[in-house]
């Protein structure tokens, strides 16, 4: 049985991997690169900021230092700002899962190679939708900016289980975490954090999906609470 879950954040709880695209491409748009829709989503989409510009230095011989990296960082976050601040959307059956969980008490928390100021932003922007900030019903929000190993390593979802042992006065283990995530390297996190894994399909098929998760669904609206509390039997 499910005793906590834990979310990532774009591509699960809202429509972001587009605007990640759009600010990596703008803040890229300086250099002799290739910087394709299809290709961020094939090899760079689950990486945090700074690993997905290093790996653009390294597979297009950039030889970016690390201060310019940094330099890329900072860009970057005010670019998606702005671009969060009129496009960013907050999934509609967030608040219906959210809420579905707080009424059979299982806690959630999110676990996201995201910076903590994108996702700020993006709720922020979505409290006249919702008429709440979103952001306050978790227990805990572990970020890029947490743990030195990003998705796919499991770091960031074994410090989310710590934060919210810790801040609960809990004893829960992995086997007691449900991991929802859109991508094979979030899978990959969380299976290695020994949590049991739902996909859903917002940016990539079931096809993809399907042999990496223990569930792949269409959209967080397909997620019972049945599923959710016995996804391990």
């Amino acid at each position: 049985m499910a005793s906590a879950v834990i979310f990532d954040f774009d591509g699960i709880l809202a429509d972001t991997e587009t605007l990640h695209f759009k600010a990596f491409k703008i803040t890229l748009d300086k250099f002799d690169v290739e910087f394709t829709k299809q290709i961020y989503w094939d090899k760079y989409l689950g990486y945090t900021d700074k690993e997905c510009y290093e790996h653009v230095s390294d597979n297009n011989g950039l030889s970016l230092s690390a201060e310019q990296v940094a330099s890329l960082v900072k860009e970057k976050e005010t670019v998606f700002s702005e671009l969060a601040e009129k496009e960013g959307v907050v999934f509609s059956g967030v608040l219906d899962i959210l809420n579905l969980l707080r009424d059979n008490s299982i806690p959630v928390a999110i676990c996201s190679g995201a910076a903590l100021l994108d996702i700020e932003t993006v709720f922020k922007a979505a409290v006249p939708k919702f008429g709440e900030n979103l952001l306050e019903r978790f227990t805990t929000i572990v970020t890029a900016e947490d743990v030195e190993n990003g998705k796919p390593f499991p770091d960031c979802y074994l410090l989310a289980l710590k934060q919210i042992n810790e801040k609960l006065g809990l004893n829960l283990c992995g086997q007691d975490c449900v991991a929802i995530e859109d991508s094979h390297w979030g899978l990959e996190s969380a299976k290695a954090a020994n949590m049991a894994t739902i996909a859903v399909t917002n940016s990539y098929s079931k096809d993809e999906l399907s042999g990496k998760a223990d569930i792949v669904v269409a959209n967080l609206n397909d997620l019972g609470i049945d599923v959710i509390k016995e996804i391990r039997g």
